[in-house]
């Protein structure tokens, strides 16, 4: 019955072997991605250092142009 299910769910030209291929790499994948999501915030409950400069950057303003400081000019 599995099988039979799988087969008519996977997309046509696509063979049984790839399908199930593609799909483990998509779960392994998402495991991968959820683990360092987990890691990412217990760094950041750990660093509240790195929490705050993180908050600093989302609510800079990137719209602004920046104006090159000027040089301080060479005494001669």
């Amino acid at each position: 019955d599995l099988l039979k299910k799988i087969e008519a769910g996977k997309p046509d030209g696509l063979s049984l072997t790839t399908y199930i291929r593609e799909a483990v790499e998509r779960d392994l994948n998402r495991k991968q991605i959820e683990e360092s999501g987990r890691r990412y915030a217990d760094f950041l409950s750990n660093h509240p250092q790195e929490s705050a400069w993180l908050k600093d950057w989302e609510s800079a303003r990137l719209d602004l142009e920046i104006k090159p400081k000027a040089r301080p000019r060479k005494k001669d």
